[in-house]
């Protein structure tokens, strides 16, 4: 019985990992904010953020 569970941990355990794993290379863009592009990438427009986010 101890060997059937640990095998089901282990199976969902991967099962999880599996299905979040573009979740761990998301970058932390700014402390606390994680996004999936590398900030290395990204182009500095030097716009206020009122700029950016009006609609």
């Amino acid at each position: 019985m101890k060997n059937m569970w640990e095998k089901h941990v282990e199976s969902y355990t991967n099962d999880l990992m599996e299905a979040t794993s573009d979740y761990l290379k998301s970058y932390e863009v700014r402390p606390g904010i994680y996004s999936n592009v590398d900030p290395s990438m990204l182009m500095d427009v030097n716009a206020a953020d009122f700029d950016v986010n009006r609609s």
